[in-house]
């Protein structure tokens, strides 16, 4: 017994002093100050650091710098570390006082110089070794540039990348597209990526099927250009693989700034914007606009016409109501002001670093009515909890409160109801505002319930349906996102990463009966509408990424990655009219209910992307990869789809011939092929859809009625692209010129009412048949000319051209539109051979001089008579109405020189898609003083210009151009213009005429900024002080006669590329400075 005593005493001594042995505690102090003034520094951080880099304890300096801090381990190293001054680790070893000495670490900001290969946004491949078209912008390089928006700022400068709005107003949407369309009618837009994950903020356009025609805002890119660090376009398959399906059309990769290791820096930015509108078309007065009107009646009926309306009689009690000279245009528009304010502050430590920023942006539309007031929030933290674990995290929130005048978006006044194209066409001898036989206004609009040009519901006072029309949106965009990077091993990484997105919108819109002055029974008096839309996604990312040692002449690198997305949305909208007061403008209450919707949409889509990168010896590389991607927009048969992808490069720069060329540094051919998926924007597509409603009945029985074919044999639209380059870079980084050519073909075109026997029970079904294809080429130069100390001068240029046909479509699938024996309408045909957006029209051949002029005449030009006619025959119009041709009437090719105007008549007259676009910009930089300069066209698009069709017709009461002053009217005239005449003739044809050639070149921006100097800077105590100024679009050197010729593309085959007039992009002046303390 006693030996087993004395046996456990031992073995509890021995295990005792192993333990004091392993991880002996101790506890030191010490005292510390900054190295060269031997003052004493105050909260200094201390910390022990385990074997994996963990912080396991840690306490600050007090004020007089002294500290007192228990080691757990004495065989772990010490850190001591402030913010401004370089760290220092030690080891304990037996000491119980340990004083530091920190010396000062000097950081200059704008001049530190990263030594090392630049990543691409996929954190996978170098810039220098990529294979793929990818196109990137460094922000710091833009810094006196000062863009106020991301589109603003890309327009023009990476090729093939078309970005116009919506429009001009405040807040309008972007369409965007990278090598042209693809599609009929899935997803054309591309993919934008922030921080690497995706950033939709559209709600499903397929709720709202009242207002399915209209051309909606598009999402705006919810970041401020001072947030951003850097941005890539990814154009081909090839770079675009690993995102699936939604990249189809490219992406745009936005990467914001994070956190550096360096004491808080403050930067504050303002802005103040002026902005006009180019000068608009010119239209006739009040007197020029009655005789117009008289001369169309009397050309028609050879009697005189009169109208109090137009008569300017002083004794007629609405003398003065009808009697001025109203620029309805002018009225609408003003100068208009912006002011923006961005703060933000970075920092960080050694485990962890921040960046924080607000910024603040109130824009004023150059149409009254329309504004824009948009809050950002934005925080990211970055935190290394360990050698082998870090944490990332963004917060992004964007508040949108923007005020519309009630046309935008709306179904009913929408195209040639909207508001400035009404302002266009209003009566000018009618008064703004209501007077009375004095000539006396108080204030009240003037509002008729009807006028010569109709009822007030559709001829409506301009500045009244501005001013009390109401329209106001909000919308609430959020993101939180935690990112997991874990060293598995050194050569072994695992990412993870979770997002969620949360957009609310609301959209309140009221339209008062004295906005109109319409009958108060009708549906749009005091007509009140409130529609609420809320979509959350949730996104998951996880990556394993592996770099095996395989020694100097080997790289290879293998990626898998597996991805989901699930995403909710729901809609909901009311409308009502008829409220008993205009200040109960929301739909409730005793009302009278015109519309009740609402709906709800669920998507989930999984992938998983598998890719391997190998370089031999720098000089050859190989990359092989493929997408598995699963959408639950189909039905199961058809729901997965894999796509492959390859790309290789040949540095030839590392061949023996050219290794000793002094002025190349790096040249390489690059190619890549690859395919990537597209689906419908519709969901539920292989359901049966039905629906029920007391306009479907049966014998007094309510009923039910299917509205959907179940769609089980839809498969993926596959986009095959093939893309080979050229990438070079010399004379000490001075010069980089880049070449691609591309074709992209899409195949199983998703094709929407295609053609069945209605014996089925529908008319038309969804498909998938056809093949579509855009080639061309891309070629960009960036050259700096000069680079010395005090000065330097750079040039960059890039020049894109984009061919789309449509190869193939099934035979009874036809996308005809257009009654081309009506006036102004064109002929839309989606034809084999053709591009898309291509419309048809008739050839404009000039006025008929006089009856003898309107004659037929055969293919040498000779009179064609008839038979026993000893007179020529004369021309006429086809179809039913067979109007005979006469002096002043418009003139039109005979084609087929059969005596008449029909459809066998008609030409191609042309597509909205430039043959070529680019821009190309200089920069100057002298001394402190900064001028950058950008111009941006496009060559070769055709614009049918609506405005001028509407403002040349001179066919009824609608208010005409200057133009038409120079119109026929009297035999022998010779002119372009033809005779008045009022619902009669055909004068206004679809034709050439009114097509234009919208080339254009036009000035984009202009800056110089100035930075203060040092010296001066530091009795102020702030590190950087940057001013400068901006012009934006200030000239455009262009032929067409409307207001601007950057009209956006149609977002869907049957609309034609018409210019509305819409409020065009502004003129604009900036001023601004940034400060850096």
């Amino acid at each position: 017994m006693k030996k087993i005593v004395l046996l456990t005493g031992l073995l509890v001594c021995l295990l005792s002093a192993m333990n004091q042995v392993q991880g002996q505690s101790a506890i030191i102090s010490g005292r510390i100050v900054d190295s060269l003034t031997r003052e004493t520094l105050p909260s200094v951080n201390i910390v022990e650091i385990d074997k994996n880099g963990r912080f396991i304890g840690g306490t600050v300096s007090d004020l007089n710098g002294n500290y007192v801090f228990k080691v757990s381990n004495v065989d772990n190293p010490v850190q001591v570390s402030f913010i401004g001054y370089q760290k220092e680790t030690v080891y304990v070893r037996g000491r119980s006082e340990i004083n530091f000495d920190l010396s000062p670490e000097s950081i200059q900001m704008e001049e530190v110089t990263v030594v090392g290969e630049k990543m691409g946004h996929d954190g996978l491949t170098s810039v220098r070794d990529r294979a793929t078209s990818v196109a990137r912008i460094e922000l710091s390089g833009m810094k006196s540039v000062m863009s106020t928006t991301v589109e603003d700022m890309l327009q023009g400068r990476i090729g093939n990348v078309d970005i116009s709005s919506v429009s001009g107003d405040p807040g309008a949407g972007l369409n965007i597209r990278i090598r042209g369309t693809a599609s009929l009618n899935a997803r054309n837009q591309p993919l934008i990526v922030i921080n690497g994950i995706p950033y939709d903020a559209n709600i499903d356009e397929s709720f709202d099927f009242a207002s399915a025609d209209i051309e909606k805002f598009g999402s705006l890119i919810d970041v401020s250009p001072e947030d951003i660090e850097s941005i890539e376009v990814l154009k081909d398959a090839a770079s675009t693989a690993a995102w699936g399906s939604r990249a189809s059309n490219g992406v745009l990769m936005i990467k914001t700034k994070r956190g550096i290791k360096s004491k808080p820096i403050f930067e504050y930015t303002a802005k103040l914007t002026s902005a006009w509108e180019p000068d608009p078309i010119p239209m006739l007065d009040g007197a020029g606009y009655a005789r117009l009107i008289t001369e169309e009646h009397y050309n028609v009926t050879y009697n005189t016409f009169y109208s109090d309306e137009i008569a300017f009689d002083p004794e007629w009690e609405e003398y003065y109501n009808y009697s001025q000279n109203t620029n309805w245009v002018k009225e609408i528009t003003r100068r208009a002001f912006t002011h923006q304010h961005d703060f933000s502050v970075r920092g960080g430590g050694e485990k962890t670093r921040y960046n924080m920023s607000m910024g603040f942006f109130d824009e004023e539309g150059t149409t009254i009515g329309n504004n824009l007031k948009k809050l950002n929030l934005r925080s990211s933290l970055d935190y290394d909890l360990s050698r082998k674990l870090q944490f990332k995290t963004d917060i992004m929130y964007t508040r949108y409160d923007q005020e519309n005048t009630y046309d935008v978006e709306d179904y009913e006044y929408g195209g040639w109801k909207s508001l400035r194209s009404v302002a266009y066409r209003k009566m000018p001898n009618l008064s703004i505002y209501d007077r009375d036989t004095s000539n006396v206004h108080y204030g009240e609009y003037f509002t008729p319930i009807s006028t010569l040009q109709g009822s007030a519901r559709d001829a409506y006072n301009p500045v009244a349906f501005a001013n009390l029309g109401e329209q106001q949106r909000y919308k609430d965009n959020a993101r939180a996102l935690f990112s997991a990077r874990y060293f598995v091993t050194p050569r072994l990484i695992f990412n993870s990463t979770v997002t969620l997105d949360i957009f609310d919108n609301k959209i309140a819109k009221f339209l008062p009966h004295k906005a109109l002055g319409y009958y108060y029974s009708s549906d749009i008096s005091n007509h009140a509408v409130n529609e609420f839309s809320k979509k959350s996604s949730i996104f998951t990312f996880n990556q394993l990424i592996y770099r095996p040692e395989l020694g100097i002449d080997h790289e290879l690198v293998f990626m898998g990655q597996f991805d989901t997305e699930a995403t909710q949305s729901r809609w909901y909208k009311t409308e009502s009219s008829q409220s008993a007061s205009p200040f109960l403008t929301e739909p409730v209450n005793d009302v009278h209910l015109t519309y009740f919707g609402s709906s709800f949409s669920e998507y989930r889509a999984m992938g998983l992307f598998l890719t391997g990168s190998y370089i031999f010896r720098d000089r050859y590389s190989l990359m092989l990869g493929a997408k598995y991607e699963g959408n639950s927009k189909f039905s199961r048969e058809s729901r997965w789809g894999l796509f492959p992808t390859f790309s290789v490069f040949w540095r030839l720069s590392e061949e023996a011939m050219l290794r000793d060329v002094a002025f190349i540094d790096d040249l390489k051919l690059r190619f890549s092929w690859g395919q990537s998926g597209n689906s419908p924007a519709q969901n539920y597509l292989y359901f049966n859809t039905y629906e029920a409603g007391s306009g479907i009945s049966y014998m007094d029985m309510q009923g039910v009625r299917p509205t959907g074919v179940e769609l089980t044999s839809l498969r993926w639209e596959t986009i095959d692209q093939v893309n080979p380059g050229i990438s070079f870079y010399g004379l000490q980084g001075r010069l980089n010129i880049e070449v691609d050519y591309y074709r992209k073909k899409t195949l199983n075109l998703y094709l929407e009412n295609s053609g069945i026997p209605e014996q089925t029970g529908f008319s038309s079904i969804d498909r998938n048949d056809g093949e579509m294809e855009n080639r061309g080429f891309e070629f960009l130069i960036d050259y700096t000319v000069v680079r010395r100390q005090d000065f330097q001068l750079s040039f960059n240029m890039n020049l894109s051209r984009n061919q789309n046909q449509v190869l193939r479509l099934p035979e009874n699938y036809s996308l005809v539109y257009g009654n081309m024996l009506e006036n102004g309408n064109y002929k839309i045909s989606v034809t084999p051979g053709e591009p898309l957006g291509g419309f048809f029209g008739y050839e404009y051949a000039g006025v008929y001089l006089s009856d003898d002029d309107a004659i037929v005449r055969d293919a040498n030009g000779d009179p064609v008579y008839g038979l026993n006619i000893d007179s020529p025959l004369t021309m006429i119009m086809g179809g039913p109405s067979g109007y005979v041709f006469e002096g002043g009437d418009a003139k039109y090719v005979d084609q087929n020189y059969d005596g008449k105007i029909d459809e066998l008549d008609l030409v191609y007259l042309g597509d909205l898609n430039p043959d070529l676009m680019g821009g190309a910009g200089i920069r100057v930089q002298y001394k402190s003083f900064i001028l950058n300069t950008f111009l941006f066209f496009k060559l070769g698009q055709e614009i049918i210009n609506q405005t001028r069709m509407d403002t040349e017709k001179m066919y009824n009461y609608d208010n005409q151009s200057l133009a038409t002053n120079w119109r026929w009217r009297r035999e022998g005239d010779e002119t372009e213009i033809p005779r008045a005449l009022f619902n009669d003739g055909y004068n206004w044809l679809g034709s050439d005429r009114f097509v234009e050639d919208g080339s254009y070149l036009r000035l984009k921006t202009v800056s110089l900024s100035y930075m203060v100097s040092p010296n001066l800077l530091q009795k102020i105590r702030v590190n950087e002080m940057r001013l400068f100024a901006t012009g934006y679009n200030l000239f455009t050197w262009t032929n067409y006669s409307g207001q601007d010729p950057d009209v956006a593309p149609p977002s869907r085959p049957d609309v034609l590329p018409k210019d509305y007039s819409k409020t065009p992009p502004s003129m604009r002046l900036m001023f601004g400075a940034t400060i850096t303390f």
